[in-house]
């Protein structure tokens, strides 16, 4: 096993100063794995941002937050908790549609040329006016143009997408997913919808402002036949409905 490690020692691992490793409580500079610290730049392309971003975040939140607490032990670790969160919840925002398109559409010939549906598709995404995350439903209809994608492919474009901070609205949260399935797809023939289902809210304007926790959103984005032949769209609607 040691001699394993030392072969993926180069590759792998290497001492650098500016480390940032997250655990459950906080975000350390140098955090040592058996006296071996971790190289960061091995998951540089997944993080989000530069080290002097973040530490204008930290120091900026915790500004933030002292003025309407003074339980330092209390808030301690907050800014680096807010910190990670926005990783988590923005952390394709640097990555293309093109490219999310080519890492998840892996597609087969087929010649299917009926409406397929694929409903009910839980995602978070969050609001880019107010950073508060909310969930909403997917449902995606298209006509295939010789070629299909597997089941679980529309699912993780829907999660991907959702991750970035322009698909924040609703609105841009379904005309993405559309770009990416026509990327992927090479077709226009496809519907996207967002829902809310009960116990879904926008806690944008559930937890402020209105505070209307019984207000829904229902959104599309529609192309290709989808726009041009109604009979295609109701039938799609109606199973979505159901």
């Amino acid at each position: 096993m040691e001699k394993g490690m030392n072969k993926m020692d180069d590759k792998f691992l290497g001492k650098i100063e500016d480390d940032t490793f997250y655990d459950d409580y906080a975000i350390s500079p140098k955090v040592e794995m058996n006296n071996t610290k971790i190289d960061r730049s091995v998951r540089e392309e997944k993080h989000l941002f530069s080290s002097d971003a973040e530490e204008k975040f930290i120091t900026g939140v915790r500004s933030v937050i002292s003025e309407i607490s003074t339980d330092e032990e209390l808030i301690q670790n907050t800014p680096h908790r807010l910190l990670k969160a926005f990783e988590e919840w923005f952390q394709e925002s640097n990555t293309s549609l093109e490219v999310i398109a080519k890492e998840i559409c892996k597609t087969f010939p087929s010649e299917n040329k009926d409406l397929i549906v694929v409903d009910n598709i839980t995602c978070w995404a969050t609001c880019c006016h107010h950073c508060c995350p909310y969930s909403t439903t997917i449902a995606i209809g298209l006509i295939p143009n010789g070629k299909v994608m597997g089941l679980s492919k529309y699912s993780r474009v829907v999660h991907r997408v959702s991750r970035r901070f322009d698909s924040g609205m609703v609105e841009n949260l379904v005309t993405n997913i559309y770009k990416v399935l026509k990327i992927g797809l090479e077709t226009d023939n496809i519907m996207v919808v967002a829902y809310s289902k009960p116990g879904q809210v926008h806690t944008c304007c559930a937890s402020r402002g209105i505070n209307d926790s019984n207000m829904q959103v229902i959104t599309s984005s529609t192309h290709g036949l989808f726009l041009k032949d109604r009979e295609l769209k109701r039938e799609f609607l109606s199973i979505i409905k159901k």
